[in-house]
């Protein structure tokens, strides 16, 4: 039995070793899978070339534009904002200063009419006295 076993290691080694002399044979020397590694390099960076330095700075002016045009209609709108509320201050305070003269102008009409029954009253008590 060991004798069959033993056959059977030596029959899978020599299996195993010509596998891989022909694996070996099948590959290309390292210096040709360099080359086309290269070479592939090479042609992908044809088709896909790097911007140069006039279109990044294209690029980078247009963002430039977009970014100062975010600002100003931000600032836009914060400022269309602030009128808004400025103008709703301003007619409350418009609002206020007439309450305030209305109150003013009553109080007054109503001493006014006070004054003129006082002087009517005096006037009425010298005829009567």
């Amino acid at each position: 039995m060991p004798h069959h076993s033993l056959k059977l290691i030596v029959i899978a080694a020599a299996l195993a070793a010509g596998s891989v002399a022909m694996a070996q044979d099948n590959t290309p020397p390292r210096e040709q899978r360099m080359n086309e590694a290269l070479q592939t390099y090479r042609d992908g960076t044809a088709r896909n070339p790097q911007p140069g330095p006039a279109a990044r700075a294209e690029e980078s002016m247009k963002r430039g534009a977009r970014h100062a045009g975010d600002s100003v209609r931000h600032g836009a709108h914060r400022t269309g904002e602030a009128v808004k509320h400025g103008a709703q201050r301003t007619g409350q305070a418009i609002k206020h200063g007439a309450q305030k003269a209305g109150d003013a102008v009553g109080t007054g009409m109503e001493k006014t009419g006070d004054a003129v029954r006082r002087g009517g009253e005096k006037l009425k008590d010298k005829s009567a006295g």
